[in-house]
């Protein structure tokens, strides 16, 4: 039999643990067997021991030596080979019921108690509720009471220390008052003293005459505004792949003048329709020969700054027509104060011609300066004629 070091219960050879307070024996045997538990939990509902689960586990333990006899005199044989220190009489294991609560995370576990520890719990549970409530009483009024009276002498400390406090800064305020008073009358006594020793003398008022007023008035220049002189403005011929309009809009002719004009039957060649975009139309001048020196005017419906000019220049009407007659070659440009000559190449297409930065005009004039001899008449006529700008 082994024999536990902590409780001193003697425990089977083939345990491993003590069953009485789980101790793990020294000596390991590798047939070793978990003792059974008791089904019972040996702790009460305050944590305390339970006599009535210790008492049946004994019994169990007790049955199990009596049937297994040959492995208890082995034990006991075992046992007598070791040699036993000397007892001291003044120790003694603490029995099981010594146990004392303290507070653990998940149960009440019990720690062994001295002396009389027995005696308490085999008392009944309902002395130790009753006794309880009592013993918390008789400390926590006395230190009520104590706390209370501590209370009340501070607080009349504090208004007593607080009234003298008071009367006491009254009366130095009352002193520094007066200080303060006799101090202010001494300095105005030694600043009027200073002030009347060290007045200096009075000084005579000199009187600046102030100039009259004149009757004449200066005349303030008027400021002169210089002109910004204008760029030179040109004019070039471009390809129609060159030309953007993007910020440009037509500007449309409303009249037009002619030096002269062509009569023929059932037909009109009015100056104005070389201003309608219609091919079908166009203007002629009227006079015997090319027409060099002939010219036409364009009225714009209002002033306008003209970037781009387009030309349809002979007569669109049919290709017979336009190879029968003149098409111009040179054209003298003119619009206010701006005036050039533009040469064309002899070709059935648009011209172009683009201003070097829009120029503000409220007419177009056109004077033709030479020509393209045409095959069957020797008359010069203009097409078309558009404008662009802003």
């Amino acid at each position: 039999m082994k024999k536990c070091s902590i409780c001193g219960c003697e425990v089977n050879d083939k345990f491993a643990y003590c069953p009485q307070c789980g101790n793990k024996l020294k000596e390991e045997n590798t047939d070793a067997v978990w003792p059974e538990f008791p089904e019972t939990d040996p702790y009460n509902q305050d944590g305390f021991y339970n006599d009535d689960s210790v008492n049946s586990n004994e019994e169990n333990i007790k049955e199990n030596t009596e049937e297994n006899p040959q492995e208890q005199d082995s034990a006991e044989e075992q046992s007598a080979d070791i040699p036993q220190e000397e007892e001291d009489s003044s120790f003694s294991w603490p029995s099981y019921n010594n146990w004392q609560t303290y507070e653990d995370p998940y149960k009440k576990v019990n720690i062994h108690e001295s002396g009389n520890a027995d005696k308490k719990f085999n008392n009944s549970k309902h002395d130790d509720e009753s006794a309880e409530p009592a013993k918390r009483n008789s400390i926590f009024v006395p230190a009520a009471i104590c706390v209370g009276v501590a209370v009340v002498v501070c607080s009349v400390l504090i208004a007593l220390n607080g009234g003298n406090k008071t009367e006491k800064q009254q009366a130095k305020a009352l002193v520094s008052n007066t200080e303060k008073e006799e101090s202010g009358e001494k300095v105005q006594e030694d600043n009027n003293a200073n002030t009347e020793v060290t007045m200096p003398p009075e000084k005579e008022e000199v009187v600046t005459p102030t100039p009259e007023p004149t009757d004449t008035l200066t005349p303030t220049p008027e400021p002169t505004a210089t002109p910004t002189p204008m760029p030179e403005i040109t004019a070039r011929l471009i390809d129609a792949s060159e030309v953007n309009l993007e910020g440009f809009n037509e500007k449309f002719f409303n009249s037009a003048l002619a030096s002269s004009v062509i009569q023929q039957e059932k037909v009109s060649n009015d100056p104005i329709y070389a201003f309608d975009d219609d091919i079908q139309t166009s203007w002629q001048e009227g006079v015997v020969g090319s027409g060099i020196g002939e010219s036409i005017v364009g009225y714009f419906s209002e002033s306008c700054k003209v970037k781009y000019l387009m030309f349809r220049l002979g007569n669109w009407k049919t290709d017979r027509y336009f190879y029968g007659n003149n098409r111009p070659s040179c054209l003298r440009i003119q619009m206010e104060d701006f005036s050039t000559e533009i040469n064309f190449p002899d070709k059935y297409q648009e011209f172009w011609v683009e201003l070097s930065y829009p120029y503000e005009t409220e007419y177009l004039s056109l004077t033709i300066e030479g020509v393209h001899a045409g095959t069957s008449w020797d008359d010069t006529p203009i097409t078309d004629v558009r404008a662009f700008g802003i």
